[in-house]
């Protein structure tokens, strides 16, 4: 690549260009640094007399609109290290050079060369030009026409023994302690009458619109007589301070509300200038339904900002409550009777509405239920009823009417005078009171007795009714057949048993029974008890005497009276009898209850009188009657055991009997 290199000089250029004719553009360009084009055209520097000025130069390589050199120029920056191009200044006489010579190894290397102008130079333009180019790679070719350049010098300043005066303008809306509360512009006036200005900084007009807690301008100036400068420093704020009102003392309730004594404070802060002064605080110690505060702050720049007002509401006082039955039905002695619904209610003057505890019921009964219930302020306070106890009955009392003296009979019929008592009870409002005794003296068939019982809350159960029927007389007695009183009878001639029945006006009859009827032989007495319906009973008795039968017999040939009868073993003997009721013969053989006989020791008859049996039967062993000896004849077969003895018993149905004694021989 070419680079280029810019030079001074005048002389030796026009000799280079024209050497290279019309491809003087592709050469290596000697050229200074007053500006940065590389062009024939003289640049101006200017200097007063008596001063210096730098001015730099350098080599670029020569190339135009990246068109590569076509004169045959050599490729690349013709400097280098082992090929240095020596560039020789002209340099014009009243204008002294620190050197006139400079060696360049690379392109784009600036080099400075101090050009001092003696206070005796005479005012004018003075060209720098380059006098000659010399050495480089082989080949090369330079351009040195954009070095050239003019110092046009000016007469010195006068003599001046004083720097610039310099004096701020501040044009702003003042604040407070040296604040601005408005965009601040910041102008210099900077003079100097004996000399001229030869350099400023920071003298230009200046406006501040960004609040600062401190922005510091200077402007400084220098002239012959020395140099000055000035500072100012712009505080800007132009936003107030934040304010705000809040309560910073003060229980806190609901809805807005303070239950008790308030500070209200105001306070603020200001990021650019503070501190911030605010309202003192303020106090609200009488309740208010809305008291408005208001307050402000203001910060160093004396900006106020207002505080949004504050209103303060105050209740110290909870609301007044109390409880009471709203429905409900009342009864006796503080009860209720019927569903009971009891309400909290309350105000409050200040801060109302007022919230109390919903309605409450008692359904299910009870000997004292407990409510309670409260009320509260918007505010938020809360105020406790005084407790409210529900005694709660919808139950009348048991109710019953009983018999309590007075014996009962059958059949719901009492048979004596009667008490009737009213009792009953309530397991919620007791005691209960209940019908006096009432009493039945007098015999009925049915009085109906009524009574009730009122438990302490008011609440009356009819009992019911009960009917009491009274028979306190005995009933009567009819007899029908049977034995008659004090009537005497013969075993089997007893009449059939009687029978009898119950007589009664009132409780009417129920049943009458006989008993103590016997046909046995005996005296006897019959009871017929007879009951009414109302289970008294009635009595009456009957005598009479029954008789035995008369047995005569054994006839002979059997001997009687403790005698013993000696009998040939194995023989029959005929035992001959007769029975009479009275005077009445009884002839059927079933009046013979049994006929037994047994074997006795002999020695039960010792000093008997002994009688032989003489006559014998061969006839049959069955008891008959023989109508034609008119009695009874019973045929016994004797064992067949000599020596030993018998007793022989006939008993009848009526209990008689009669007996023979015999010795087998």
């Amino acid at each position: 690549m070419r680079r280029t290199l810019r030079a001074l000089g005048t002389l030796a250029t026009s000799a280079v260009l024209l050497a290279l004719g019309s491809h003087a553009a592709f050469a290596d360009q000697v050229t200074n640094t007053i500006d940065s084009t590389p062009d024939t055209a003289l640049e101006i520097r200017n200097v007063v007399a008596g001063t210096s000025s730098s001015v730099g130069f350098q080599i670029l390589e020569g190339q135009t609109g990246g068109v590569t050199d076509p004169t045959g120029d050599r490729q690349g920056c013709n400097a280098a290290g082992n090929a240095p191009v020596t560039v020789n200044l002209s340099v014009p006489s009243g204008v002294m050079a620190g050197t006139t010579t400079l060696s360049f190894t690379d392109c784009g290397v600036v080099q400075n060369v101090n050009f001092a102008i003696p206070t005796s130079t005479i005012p004018g333009d003075y060209n720098v030009s380059v006098a000659s180019v010399s050495g480089g790679k082989a080949n090369s070719l330079f351009n040195s026409a954009p070095a050239s350049f003019t110092l046009r010098v000016g007469a010195p300043a006068p003599t001046d023994t004083t720097p610039p005066s310099i004096t701020p303008t501040v044009i702003g809306t003042a604040g407070a302690n040296g604040w601005y509360t408005s965009d601040v512009t910041v102008s210099w006036l900077v003079v100097d009458n004996e000399s001229a200005i030869t350099s400023s900084s920071g003298c230009d007009a200046v406006t501040i619109s960004t609040e600062t807690t401190g922005q510091t301008l200077t402007c400084a100036a220098t002239s012959a007589g020395g140099t000055t400068s000035k500072s100012v420093t712009i505080k800007l704020d132009k936003t107030g301070p934040s304010a705000a009102l809040a309560v910073t003392a003060g229980d806190a309730g609901e809805n807005g509300w303070y239950t008790s004594d308030v500070t209200v404070s105001t306070s603020g802060t200001d990021s650019i200038s503070g501190p911030v002064t605010c309202t003192p605080d303020q106090t609200q110690t009488s309740e208010t339904t809305g008291q408005e505060f208001n307050g402000s702050c203001t910060n160093d720049a004396g900006l106020t900002t207002n505080a949004a007002p504050l209103t303060v509401k105050l209740d110290k006082t909870g609301p007044s409550a109390a409880l009471a039955v709203t429905a409900g039905d009342a009864g006796e002695n503080g009860w209720y009777t019927s569903d009971v619904t009891v309400s909290t209610s309350g105000s409050d003057t200040i801060s109302g509405p007022v919230t109390c505890t919903s309605d409450q019921t008692q359904t299910t009964e009870t000997a004292g239920q407990v409510f309670n219930g409260s009320c509260t302020n918007d505010a938020g306070l809360t105020t406790n009823a005084a407790p409210l106890t529900v005694k709660l009955d919808k139950t009348g009392p048991s109710a019953a009417l009983a018999v309590t003296a007075g014996d009962a009979g059958e059949n719901g019929w009492y048979t004596s005078d009667v008490t009737v008592s009213t009792s009953g009870s309530d397991t919620i409002s007791g005691p209960v009171t209940c019908t006096s005794d009432q009493t039945q003296t007098t015999e009925t068939a049915g009085q109906v007795f009524n009574g009730s019982c009122t438990n302490d809350a008011g609440l009356s159960t009819n009992a019911a009714s009960l009917t009491v029927k009274l028979d306190k007389t005995l009933p009567g007695v009819l007899w029908t057949g049977g034995p008659a009183a004090g009537g005497t009878y013969y075993f089997g001639f007893v009449p059939s048993p009687p029978t009898c029945s119950a007589t009664d006006g009132l409780s009417g009859p129920a049943d009458c029974a006989v008993s103590g009827y016997s046909a046995a032989v005996g005296g006897h007495t019959m009871t017929a008890t007879a009951h009414d319906n109302a289970g008294n009973t009635g009595t009456d008795t009957r005598n009479y005497t029954v008789s035995a039968w008369t047995l005569k017999g054994f006839y002979q040939p059997v001997d009687m009276n403790g005698a013993l009868n000696m009998v040939k073993a194995g023989s029959t003997v005929p035992l001959k009898f007769e029975v009479f009721a009275g005077s009445t013969e009884l002839t059927d053989t079933a009046v013979v209850d049994t006929f037994k006989w047994g074997e006795v020791p002999c020695t039960d008859f010792s000093g008997a009188v002994q009688d032989d049996i003489e006559q014998y039967t061969s006839g049959q062993t069955v008891l008959r009657y023989d109508t034609t000896g008119g009695q009874f004849i019973q045929n016994w077969q004797t064992p067949k055991k000599a020596g030993s003895c018998y007793k022989v018993v006939m008993k009848t149905d009526d209990g008689s009997s009669i007996s023979a004694n015999f010795k087998l021989k």
